[in-house]
């Protein structure tokens, strides 16, 4: 999640809690796994999220949602620095 836009998806994702209708398009999933990666408390949970993320990428790079992830973050969560 690229840091200075953070807020600005919580927020837009606020809106899109209260509006959301019974059925999740592909949109409102990917929306669901930025959450989940930024709520994430455990590694394992990042790690999880992260690899989702970044496996949808072929379908969703398109999506404007896409401008929120940092891909390098994704990597450094799945592959972290040796010591």
């Amino acid at each position: 999640m690229i840091e200075s836009r953070k807020e600005e998806f919580i927020q837009l994702y606020e809106k899109y809690r209260n509006e959301r209708g019974t059925i999740a398009t592909s949109d409102e999933v990917f929306m669901e796994m930025l959450n989940l990666f930024i709520i994430s408390t455990k590694v394992s949970d990042k790690k999880r999220t992260a690899r989702l993320i970044l496996k949808t990428k072929p379908s969703m790079s398109g999506n404007p949602l896409w401008s929120f992830i940092d891909e390098d973050e994704l990597n450094r969560v799945i592959k972290p620095k040796a010591p």
